[in-house]
């Protein structure tokens, strides 16, 4: 699980460097239910980006790492988007799989999301599936 995690986080820092467009997110709806999911979307270029997802929910602690890309994006890294994503879910192993979902960024940096997916998983979980509804904001250097 540490290593998984530690990949990811190179992968970001590197990227963060790359370029200065990152959304921060957080779902509001799980904060309810006990549970946290915060994200780190950081843009590559136009049509593209890279994500870091953190979901806790009783101690145990699942990260996905997400590349997305978006079909007509209007600010960068917006709208409509397809994507991948690798994850280490707690004790339970990796797991790979896809999702679709949708970004809402406003000129002011406010943004929201939705995504839902799929994927296959390791030990005992053979079918991982994957939700988001967050909102957050946009931090860029123009």
């Amino acid at each position: 699980m540490k290593k998984y995690f530690l990949f990811i986080l190179l992968a970001a820092s590197i990227q963060f460097q790359a370029k200065a467009q990152v959304d921060i997110q957080v779902n509001p709806i799980a904060l309810l239910f006990e549970a946290v999911q915060v994200s780190a979307d950081f843009g590559i270029g136009q049509n593209g980006s890279i994500a870091l997802d953190a979901i806790g929910i009783d101690g145990d602690l699942a990260l996905f790492g997400i590349g997305k890309y978006y079909m007509n994006p209007n600010l960068g890294a917006d709208r409509f988007y397809i994507g991948g994503f690798l994850g280490a879910i707690a004790d339970e192993g990796a797991a790979i799989g896809f999702l679709a979902g949708y970004k809402w960024v406003s000129r002011q940096g406010i943004n929201f999301e939705f995504a839902l997916g799929v994927g296959r998983g390791g030990g005992d979980i053979e079918v991982v599936p994957y939700g988001k509804l967050t909102v957050g904001y946009r931090f860029s250097k123009k």
